[in-house]
């Protein structure tokens, strides 16, 4: 059973949108419907990368990043979602290391994720992937791992 990782190509994000909105849950639901409208799509291009992991040809998850380092050295991921019934099969851990890979390779120090102090399993999840709390504001974390000493 093969596990691939592809990048969504800027003609793709529209057919992408409508399968993360059949994919995800309402909250993300909301933010990923913006991305049908070709303004946004445009937009979204421009600043953003998404990666997807599937097996065989069905999308199981999904990654989305900054394309630019931020002026502290750290690249940002934005969201990150693995489908439920495909959750405990290590996909994230996939998604993870493989932006950890895109970081290095585009010389940032850090990658980061900034979550609500409330999402438990995100705090949990990215602790297990040696992610530290590098700050609290306004009850959000910002954790971080280095990439390149």
């Amino acid at each position: 059973m093969a596990t691939i990782i592809s990048q969504v190509k800027k003609e793709d994000l529209e057919g992408m949108a409508n399968v993360l909105w059949e994919m995800s849950n309402l909250k993300n639901r909301t933010r990923i419907a913006g991305l049908s409208h070709v303004g946004n799509l445009e937009r979204y291009h421009e600043k953003r990368s998404m990666f997807v992991i599937g097996i065989r040809d069905e999308v199981l998850g999904y990654i989305e990043i900054e394309k630019q380092i931020t002026k502290e050295g750290n690249l940002e991921i934005k969201r990150i979602y693995v489908e439920p019934r495909a959750r405990g099969n290590h996909l994230g851990s996939l998604l993870v290391s493989h932006v950890e890979t895109i970081a290095k390779e585009m010389g940032a120090t850090a990658a980061v994720y900034r979550c609500h102090n409330s999402n438990k399993r995100a705090l949990n999840f990215f602790a297990r992937l040696g992610y530290e709390t590098e700050s609290k504001i306004f009850g959000y974390h910002a954790l971080q791992k280095q990439v390149r000493i």
